[in-house]
């Protein structure tokens, strides 16, 4: 059996698995590429079609006043340049008067509410803001090119106080919205780009669901690079993309 279809067999398996059974080892990384592909069989999640952008993505961000925008436009457009050296698109932040294709959404968790239930078309959107404090989603179009994107973050304001001490209330509040705004920021720009799915058994990586990262790790940034090579068409069927894969993932 050569080693493409066993790691297809393993995702039979992945139901019970658990972290300590997956690595980033040359084993391994096709199925965990799958996971967050195409989500294993069985998932009501899985898609057979490769999905992904084949032109340029520009990004608008909006808030109710602004101050969410001006506040974390810096964090975005370093994530944004990443992600642009690792796919080759050309991916900017344009005004609200310019075209675009993405929209980046920042708000309180009432505020945040209210633009999903104005903008949102998956009804996991409240869920998962509730969870995690983000959430996205994608269109494609029927050659599976993603299109337009939406990304929903919950960014509260710093809360004020007395801050000399390390256990401070107000020091506590602060640093759980930054770190929550930071990986949402992360996360969800990866997965507009068609990196949709989160599995306890892809680590290490932002992607695990269970150990919650900030930051993309190289196991991250090598799905990514290897979704966006020229080799792997969109519209592709997973078998087909997958065996593709399996050949890229060892560079």
């Amino acid at each position: 059996m050569s080693k493409y279809l066993a790691a297809l067999f393993a995702l039979v398996l992945t139901g019970c698995a658990t972290q300590i059974g997956a690595r980033d080892s040359a084993d391994q990384r096709l199925t965990m590429f799958s996971q967050v592909v195409f989500a294993p069989d069985y998932d009501s999640r899985r898609v057979e079609y490769l999905a992904k952008w084949v032109g340029p993505i520009n990004i608008t961000l909006k808030d109710r006043d602004t101050s969410f925008v001006e506040k974390h436009k810096g964090l975005v457009k370093s994530q944004m340049k990443s992600l642009e050296d690792l796919t080759s698109l050309p991916i900017k932040v344009v005004t609200e008067t310019q075209p675009s294709n993405v929209t980046i959404y920042f708000e309180s968790l009432a505020g945040i509410k209210q633009f999903t239930q104005t903008y949102a078309r998956e009804k996991t959107a409240g869920a998962n803001i509730d969870a995690s404090g983000c959430h996205s989603e994608i269109d494609r179009n029927a050659r599976h090119e993603i299109t337009k994107a939406r990304i929903f973050i919950r960014a509260e304001r710093d809360v004020s106080g007395t801050l000399s001490t390390p256990s401070n209330p107000a020091r506590e509040a602060n640093k759980a919205n930054r770190e929550r705004v930071n990986r949402c920021v992360s996360l969800e720009m990866i997965r507009i780009l068609g990196l949709r799915n989160s599995s306890d058994i892809v680590t290490p990586s932002i992607f695990n669901s269970t150990r919650y990262l900030d930051q993309t790790t190289v196991l991250d940034n090598k799905f990514i690079r290897t979704l966006y090579q020229p080799e792997l068409k969109v519209g592709a069927l997973r078998l087909d993309a997958l065996k593709i894969a399996d050949g890229l993932l060892q560079k």
